[in-house]
């Protein structure tokens, strides 16, 4: 795999057009990968991003032709992207909730 180091020297050949710009505007507050992170999403992602994706989380249901695994990695996929991780009890419990 790629290191988070590797990540953030190579910003400037991964970034294109707007996004490109917008760190050449930022760069000097950025440090590491994680400052790159937070900025990125702080500037790009809507404000209620966090709060909505927890709300889709909640009513994500299993569907009629997804197997349990295809639905609990959907559902693994969508905790890695919260920002305020929830504890181990409460993914379960959605996850049993929601399954079909």
């Amino acid at each position: 795999g790629v290191s988070e180091s590797e990540l953030f020297t190579s910003i400037t050949d991964l970034l294109t057009g707007k996004a490109l710009s917008w760190y050449r505007s930022v760069r000097g507050k950025i440090f590491n990968w994680p400052d790159f992170i937070s900025k990125l999403r702080e500037n790009y992602l809507p404000y209620n991003f966090q709060h909505d994706l927890l709300q889709e989380i909640r009513q994500r249901e299993q569907g009629p032709d997804e197997t349990v695994s295809e639905f609990f990695s959907c559902m693994i996929n969508y905790f890695s992207r919260l920002q305020k991780k929830i504890t181990e009890q409460e993914k379960m419990e959605i996850i049993y909730n929601n399954l079909d």
